[in-house]
Order: C-alpha cells, then structure tokens, then sequence
C-alpha cells in the first residue's frame, strides 16, 4: 500500500487528488489488520506528502471483497465527511430511450466498515495511471559491458503535447539500463521528462543468463502497473515474462518448457524509487 502510495506521489499524482476510496483488504486479511492499512496511509499521505486535509475513506466494500458494490468510473462523486457518506452525483449510465437508466444517481451510501479518516468535504474525481507513470523502453544490447542505453519503443513515441502527465514517462525517455544481483535497473540519464531516479525489477538469474549481443530487451509498465519483459533474438520472441498481453508476442520460436527457457523466470517484484529525478 505505502509503495504504491509513495509511486503515486512521486509521478505528481497524489497532490492533484481531490479525495482517495480504499477498498476493504479482501482474501485472508483479518479485520486486526485493518488498522495497518490505514497507518500505512496515513504514514505516506499526510506525514510524508504533507497532504493532511486530503479526503480518505477505507474499508469501503468495493474491489476483491465480500459483500460487493459496484463503482462506476469517470462520473461526478462527492465526499461528504461532515456526515460520513459517500454519494455519486451522475447517472452512471446513457438513457438509450429505451427507459433503462441507472439507479446511482444522487444514491448516498455509509458502509458500515467504511471509516473516515479526513473531515473535509470535497469533490472526488476518476484516478487512472497517466502515461508519465508508464513506460515502454527497449534495449539493443551492444557488444560491451554495462550499463546499456535505453529508449522509448516505437510504438510510445508521440508528438509532445505540453502536458506532463502525458510526455513524462517514469524514468525519462532515455534511460540507462543496469543489472547486479539478480536486479534489472532503469535508471533515468537525466531530469528531462522523468518523474524518479530509477526503476528496478528483481528477476531470476536464469533469466538474465539469457542475454547475448544484439539481443533486443523490451520492458513495459502498464497504466494498470503490470510489469512485462522480452527478448528477441534475430527478429524472433525468445521468452516473454510478467503481463505478457502487453508485448507483442509472434513470432515465437521459443516455447514454454523448452531447456532454454528455465520455468522460474517470474518476475519475482518490483521496487520504484521514490526519490525525485536526479
């Protein structure tokens, strides 16, 4: 929670929120636990972001839990924290003419494992990952040793619009890419459209024993936060790791269970400085 808070924070994030919805810890978390979550959150957002009138509601029944309610995205939401309810102010649906529409509209709501920590009233709005929070880079690995340079993928090079959470990406455009003990770091070469100082992922050593020269690495962060991984070899897919739905996956000429390809390379986690770029 607190490093997913903390990555937030430094994309710039955090500070632009009008108020946060946690869902209840789901699984096998016993409810003593809660208690944690919401240190864990208090902890980033108002002692380390300085953001303590910020509207936070946890515990909420919404996301991998039991009971369950739907919450619609991108409509217009109030947090009332005078009276500690939640309301959606907009009909989550179009009226087809067909006379079905939505029975959100302007539906107030207090579960009661919701606890509100903040008392300030304002407006929520949608919070989804912006591009400056992803990344999709790709390395030629050159006949010399460590560190290689990166660059942005073809596929993510666009027309800048002026906009930082659209033309910043997480580590900069052109970052260097490093590995020592089972980590693969990106590192940002400068501050130059780059919101933290480095990105690294901690494979498996057979992974890395893979590489050779004029291999092509790709590395992609999703806007969802998936993590994926490969390499191609002489224009052929040699392995793909992590979310593979974002990398193009043909032409394969390595299968899975092949001897070449070890069965424990997972990426094992993954570790975002929270440092401002250099």
């Amino acid at each position: 929670m607190a490093h997913a808070l903390r990555t937030y924070a430094a994309m710039g994030i955090l500070g632009r929120l009008s108020g946060i919805l946690f869902g209840r810890p789901g699984g096998s978390v016993p409810v003593s636990d809660f208690s944690k979550y919401d240190a864990a959150i208090l902890q980033v957002v108002a002692k380390e972001e300085g953001l303590a009138a910020l509207p936070i509601v946890t515990r909420m029944d919404f996301g991998h839990t039991d009971p369950m309610f739907v919450l619609p995205y991108g409509i217009l939401a109030e947090i009332d924290c005078e009276n500690q309810q939640f309301a959606i102010l907009e009909s989550a649906v179009v009226d087809q003419g067909d006379g079905l529409t939505s029975k959100w509209s302007r539906r107030a709501f207090s579960p009661e494992r919701a606890r509100l920590i903040w008392h300030v009233r304002r407006r929520g709005h949608e919070m989804a990952m912006p591009p400056c929070g992803c990344f999709d880079y790709v390395v030629a690995i050159p006949h010399r040793p460590l560190p290689w340079a990166a660059e942005r993928h073809a596929r993510d090079r666009h027309a800048l619009t002026g906009d930082p959470l659209r033309d910043d990406r997480l580590v900069g455009p052109a970052p260097r890419l490093s590995i020592a003990e089972g980590w693969l770091t990106l590192a940002a070469s400068s501050t130059q459209r780059a919101r933290v100082k480095a990105v690294s992922l901690q494979v498996a050593s057979g992974f890395v024993s893979l590489f050779r020269a004029d291999d092509v690495l790709e590395v992609v962060r999703t806007p969802s936060g998936g993590i994926a991984v490969s390499i191609v070899r002489s224009g052929q897919l040699l392995v793909a790791i992590g979310a593979v739905s974002a990398l193009p996956l043909e032409p394969l000429s390595i299968k899975r269970g092949s001897a070449l390809v070890p069965e424990c390379l997972d990426i094992h986690g993954g570790v975002v400085s929270t440092d401002r770029a250099p």
